[in-house]
């Protein structure tokens, strides 16, 4: 039977050191847990009717504890009000409420107080960001949204800057930039409280840059500590211990790529422990063959860091993904919370990262306790429980032979927001089966600002097809209520063919999930069941949220997500629903029209479109989609109009459209190279259009 605490508590079990175990383990530890004093704040103690954080608290459980919305009222729930944003990113973030107030932000990071009870605009503050930050975008403008603490908002812009406003007013407390010299770094993800500190890390481990976690005064602005996720080059020192026994699992030049790791989302913070926990994303390059030449685990790449919150020191690590190669990162939402296990309660962390896997680990040691699929996975076949590690399939590193993976890079389990529901003790999560077929390639061209991945450039092409002459078949998309104890799954609920977004669930024994396709929906805690459901005609991928207001409870949710795939536009809004909320949804907006005339293209051009095939996908493919095909963040290039195509050397070379998020690439691209991207994307849309193709195949 499993037991929940209802926060976090003082353990009675003894301290358990991490062992000083050899570099080849997953977890080890060279300082031991943290026993710093704290003020004995719980891991739950937010006022009931609040959501001050991303994840609610510092459990980061997205669980709310307000009941007045119920599984046996839910149907009578209505949009109480919706407060359209006028945005030209998609919007992934989380909403958060404090005394009545919600504030949001937009992909640039710009910050919106709301009333809760009206959605009237209160206050609106724009940190200017640098457009340009864009080139460092592996996954387009975004952001997860803001944080708050002792009557201050925290917001990250998307070019770096971290701010403090002030809550009542919206006025500019201090801004910070946190990148650290040259490179293409950008932030995406929500700022973390943790003690007297704010936190931020940032995002580009595809731009050859080097990840760290920055720790600001959240009064004053002023840098507390840095740490960072990989070694730099030993020529010029290491920063700490925990680097120099880093450097020894890595092989080559690893420094001149930069070595990726960076902190773009999940982190979560023990008051009690006074540990901040991180987790680290995927390689620079991804291919550990070209990024680490021999091997090597690649610390603290695809890992779970467990740090000193105020002094930012190292105390124990577990990777998840030793010597990544199919960016398995580790930045997948991290649960804190005390479970019974065999008989003895127990302080954990739990992960479900992007590898397919389960993690439940001692969050004072980081030893590992359980370690289970919650899919289909190949790449490993079990994680050895007596060394931490997965046992890899022979050809997982595709060395010999490309290897159709399972989960591909874009994972099993992503950054989307997971709830852990304490009256049950089940996990929710969204998961989308996904596979790869992973290839080396010579096909490496070192430039600057070049999204790095270092596999065979296409290697998605026909994937479908593949699967089925393989006889692969997956699940698709569904919400998963995952039992972290008896490590099974307890329940599922199919949301083919969207991608649900973020969970959460409440007392009321409810769990609300969104999707791609804009479908809002609640389902029964224990059993599963669809009880309600609203179409936001807009996709809302972000996390819902509950809070209360004058004793009314709300569900909100940010909505903002432009596909093509269900014909939709962008029609952002942030929505807010109650019981009796009679307020009419609003219309579906339909993706912009198809304006592209095909063209006929000259010999010489149709010769190039080899070239532009393989430029576009190393420098255009990130945003606007594998193959010229979007996937919704940024417009479909197949549906240009002709006019475009008349200055696309003013757009792609002069960024004439920098102010809308696209930069210029004068700097890492010629006229000739432009000019070759060009004749591929008109390639590409012929092909939509059923006229002839001018490639070379």
């Amino acid at each position: 039977m499993v037991k929940i605490s209802s926060g976090i508590c003082s353990s009675a079990l003894p301290i358990l050191f991490a062992a000083a175990a050899a570099l080849s383990t997953s977890a080890c530890g060279e300082g031991g847990e943290s026993t710093s004093p704290t003020d004995g704040a719980g891991l739950s103690t937010v006022v009931d009717g609040n959501w001050p954080n991303t994840g609610r608290n510092f459990s980061e459980d997205r669980f709310s504890p307000l009941d007045q919305i119920s599984h046996s009222n839910v149907s009578e729930l209505g949009l109480a009000w919706r407060m359209p944003v006028a945005t030209a990113t998609n919007l992934k973030g989380t909403p958060i409420a404090v005394n009545g107030s919600l504030f949001v932000t937009d992909g640039w990071g710009v910050v919106s107080k709301v009333d809760g009870a009206s959605g009237e605009l209160i206050w609106r503050y724009d940190p200017e960001p640098d457009h340009s930050a864009v080139r460092g975008a592996c996954c387009t403008v975004l952001n997860r949204g803001p944080t708050s603490s002792d009557g201050k908002v925290f917001a990250a812009a998307f070019d770096g800057q971290l701010f403090a406003l002030d809550m009542e007013s919206g006025e500019e407390i201090w801004k910070v930039d946190t990148i650290d010299g040259e490179g293409l770094y950008s932030s995406s993800g929500a700022p973390r409280i943790a003690g007297e500190n704010v936190l931020i890390g940032n995002a580009g481990a595809e731009f050859a840059v080097r990840g760290y976690v920055s720790a600001y005064n959240k009064d004053t602005g002023e840098l507390a500590w840095r740490f960072y996720t990989v070694p730099g080059n030993p020529g010029d020192g290491f920063e700490n211990a925990a680097m120099e026994m880093a450097a020894g699992t890595w092989n080559g030049a690893w420094w001149e790529n930069g070595g990726g790791g960076t902190v773009w989302d999940s982190m979560s913070y023990d008051p009690e422990l006074d540990l901040v926990y991180i987790g680290v994303g995927n390689g620079s390059p991804w291919n550990r063959e070209t990024r680490s030449p021999g091997g090597g685990d690649n610390l603290f790449l695809s890992s779970i860091v467990a740090l000193n919150a105020t002094t930012g020191d190292y105390v124990w690590h577990y990777q998840t993904t030793p010597g990544d190669s199919w960016d398995f990162t580790a930045t997948s939402p991290m649960v804190l919370t005390d479970i019974e296990i065999d008989g003895q309660l127990r302080q954990v962390i739990m992960q479900s990262p992007k590898n397919g896997f389960f993690y439940v680990l001692d969050r004072r040691s980081g030893e590992l306790l359980s370690a289970d699929p919650i899919a289909t996975v190949n790449w490993a076949s079990h994680v050895d429980m007596e060394t931490g590690r997965p046992v890899e399939h022979p050809n997982a590193r595709f060395i010999e032979e490309p290897f159709l993976g399972i989960p591909g890079p874009s994972g099993h389990r992503n950054w989307h927001g997971m709830s852990f529901h304490r009256p049950s003790g089940l996990m929710f999560m969204a998961v989308n089966e996904t596979a790869f077929l992973f290839t080396q390639t010579d096909d490496i061209v070192e430039v600057q600002g070049r999204f790095r991945q270092d596999l065979g450039y296409r290697p998605w092409q026909d994937l479908a097809s593949i699967l089925e002459e393989r006889g692969v078949t997956l699940e698709g998309q569904y919400l998963l209520a995952w039992d972290p104890v008896a490590q099974k799954e307890a329940w599922r609920a199919s949301r083919n063919p969207p991608r649900g977004g973020s969970v959460l669930s409440t007392a009321g024994e409810l769990v609300f999930q969104s999707d791609r396709s804009g479908e809002f929906a609640a389902y029964h805690a224990r059993t599963g069941e669809r009880l309600w459901s609203a179409s936001l005609n807009t996709g809302a991928v972000g996390g819902p949220i509950s809070y209360e207001v004058d004793g009314r409870q709300y569900i909100a949710i940010l909505g903002g997500h432009a596909h093509p795939g269900y014909n939709m536009a962008r029609n952002a809004a942030l929505f807010a629903f109650s019981l009796g909320g009679d307020r009419p949804l609003p219309a579906r907006i339909d993706w912009p029209a198809d304006n592209y005339e095909a063209v006929t293209l000259t010999v010489e051009q149709s010769a190039m479109v080899g070239l532009g095939d393989r430029l576009y996908h190393a420098h255009c493919m990130h945003c606007h989609g594998p193959n010229a095909a979007s996937g919704g963040n940024v417009s479909d290039l197949r549906h240009s109009h002709i006019s475009i195509f008349g200055i696309w050397t003013e757009i792609v070379l002069d960024g004439t459209l920098e102010s809308n998020g696209m930069p210029a690439h004068a700097d890492v691209l010629t006229q000739d190279e432009s000019d070759a991207i060009k004749y591929y994307v008109q390639d590409r849309a012929n092909l939509r259009k059923g006229a002839p193709s001018g490639a070379d195949d």
